[in-house]
């Protein structure tokens, strides 16, 4: 303080000096001295002058308008407090400057929602159900919409079926409306009806003899029916009539009688109804054949180790809403007695021939190799033979595939069994599914699929969990715990557009899923009008899509609004850290007075 007074004292005797070298009168220098000595920046910025204010004009004028005059730095007194957050400051400047140049660069999205102006008449509906229990003999696809539209068991070359949990391969399948379980039956017209509609030649076979039939027969061909049934009506004089086809063949070829033969079993009689509920019997007629003595269909489920009571249970709870999965052999061919009978030795003669190539490979000589190749080309050749009649490998599960397109309208499409030349048996069909995928749109992101080179650089920047609940890999399976059980499934479907900042825009969709499930009361009818099928046991999804329009556009920050907000940020961090300052170091010296450090 001392010093500084000194430096003020000097800076106005050398002010009076100057004015007396300058020739001022006494009155002047008094007049002078009167005036208030004022301490002015000079305009080269070197320090504070001593002089009268109002005398240098223009330049006067500018300086008493300069909002950042600066003290001389010999009059500036620095303190340990300011050091100290001069350096927090500084700090915090750079860490701020690093995340706001940070933000500049990171590119966010914006969502807008708009009015729906899609020019697209119809969208793409993909999926994939699983139906444990339902065999892809019987499973179609339907689809109805608010615009009258109505499609049932729709094809296309997009829409597969594989049979589920199989053993081996069977091979994959087009949805069509061609398949042999999907199309008005053929029957022949070569059996005498009132011949053959009273005579039994065939096997009556019942719960108790069934496993003994098969096992004493290298080929059975099994008829499941029901006498209420119109198509095993029909069918039952020209099975009869395939029966004594197949024995007189055997006769002819003086083959033994338990060769091949032909059987039946009546569902409807309560000593047959486990059978056939355990052979999966979901429609009548079905025929299946038995093959060399073994117990098809096959239990495709593995064996599983020991567990505890409560395991077992379980396990029991899970076997009535999700049966095991069976592997059997039936036939779909022409439902005449020629062809019935010539399908049940097409199969003894592959039979025939698979025993002997095992024969003749368990010989040890220069032909058994030979012998046993020839033996098994026939089997082979029989087998295609017998595919070709009507034969196909099945399971009692399906897996249900693909895509189709839809109107842009609220609509359903179905899952249902059904079957032109088949009464389905209501007791046995179980609606029991897995959603494995479901999602809209031609893009879908978690899917794989076709992306155009255009749009391949956006598409890889659109969010993977866009497209809804079933699309990137979630999946949720839904049982029916007793027969004629009806599932319902309700989406709200909403369109979502990504732009990127290239102005490039992929078109996706979104939806809310929403289920219930409820038993029908009455149960499905036997047979009635091709349209009402869907009335019955199903799996439905109604949608419904929304007017409006979700679009998520990619954006930076601008420049000048970064440029802004950096000088507001770093404004407000230096003015706040001087006005705590200012109060630190006023409270600091309020408590030295108190305490009489300071005089």
């Amino acid at each position: 303080m001392v010093d500084r007074a000194r430096r003020v004292s000097l800076a106005i005797t050398r002010a009076h000096r100057d004015a007396r070298e300058a020739g001022y009168t006494r009155e002047e220098r008094i007049e002078d001295a009167a005036m208030p000595i004022l301490l002015r920046r000079t305009s080269t910025g070197s320090g504070f002058t001593v002089g009268a204010s109002g005398r240098d004009g223009v330049g006067g004028a500018l300086k008493s308008v300069d909002l950042y005059a600066k003290m001389p730095r010999e009059l500036a007194e620095g303190t340990y407090l300011g050091g100290v957050f001069s350096i927090l400051l500084m700090f915090v400047f750079v860490s701020l400057f690093g995340m706001q140049l940070r933000a500049l660069w990171t590119v966010g999205t914006r969502t807008d929602i708009a009015v729906d102006h899609s020019e697209d008449a119809k969208f793409q509906v993909n999926f994939k159900v699983e139906l444990p229990a339902l065999s892809c003999e019987w499973a179609t696809v339907d689809v109805i919409d608010a615009l009258g539209t109505r499609h049932f068991n729709i094809s296309g070359e997009s829409i597969y079926k594989h049979s589920m949990g199989a053993s081996r391969y069977l091979g994959v399948e087009h949805a069509s409306a061609g398949r042999e379980s999907q199309r008005e039956p053929e029957y022949g017209d070569t059996t005498d009806l009132d011949h053959y509609g009273n005579r039994r030649i065939a096997y009556e076979v019942t719960g108790a003899t069934f496993e003994r039939m098969i096992r004493a027969h290298k080929v059975l061909l099994v008829e499941f029916h029901a006498p209420w049934c119109s198509h095993c009506q029909r069918l039952a004089p020209i099975y009869e009539h395939a029966a004594e086809l197949v024995r007189s063949e055997l006769r002819r070829g003086k083959r033994a009688r338990l060769a091949a033969a032909l059987a039946t079993v009546d569902c409807t009689i309560e000593s047959n109804k486990d059978l056939c509920k355990e052979q999966h019997v979901q429609a009548f007629p079905t025929l299946r054949v038995y093959r060399a003595g073994s117990l098809h269909p096959v239990d495709l489920v593995k064996p599983a180790k020991k567990s505890t009571a409560s395991e077992e249970a379980a396990s029991k709870d899970l076997a009535l809403v999700e049966p095991p999965q069976l592997q059997f052999e039936a036939y779909h061919g022409v439902r005449s007695a020629e062809d019935i009978a010539a399908y049940v030795l097409k199969a003894l003669d592959q039979v025939q021939s698979v025993a002997d190539a095992k024969a003749e490979a368990s010989y040890d000589n220069e032909f058994s190799e030979t012998n046993a190749r020839a033996a098994a080309m026939k089997a082979a050749e029989m087998a295609r033979a017998a595919k070709s009649l009507g034969g196909q490998i099945r399971t009692s599960g399906c897996i249900i595939d693909g895509s189709f397109r839809v109107n842009r309208v609220p609509g359903a499409f179905y899952v249902t069994p059904h079957s032109m030349g088949h009464n389905l048996n209501p007791d046995v069909i179980n609606m029991t599914h897995t959603v494995k995928h479901l999602s809209f749109g031609k893009h879908v992101p978690g899917r794989p699929s076709y992306v155009p080179r255009n749009l391949r650089r956006v598409w890889n920047r659109v969010p993977k969990d866009l497209g809804g609940r079933f699309a990137a890999g979630d999946e949720a399976t839904f049982y029916s715990e007793e027969p004629n059980t009806v599932h319902e499934h309700y989406l709200k479907i909403v369109s979502r557009t990504f732009e990127s900042l290239e102005g490039q825009a992929v078109q996706l969709y979104e939806y809310t899923f929403n289920s219930n499930r409820f038993r029908l009361n009455p149960p499905l009818a036997a047979d009635g009008d091709p349209d009402q099928h869907v009335d019955g046991p199903m799996i439905k999804f109604s949608y419904d899509v929304s007017p409006m329009s979700v679009v998520l556009k990619e954006v930076k920050k601008p420049l000048l609004d970064w440029i802004l907000g950096m000088c507001a940020l770093l404004g407000g961090v230096y003015t706040c850290a001087g006005l705590l300052e200012t109060f630190l170091q006023s409270s600091v010296c309020a408590v030295k007075r108190r305490v009489g450090k300071i005089s």
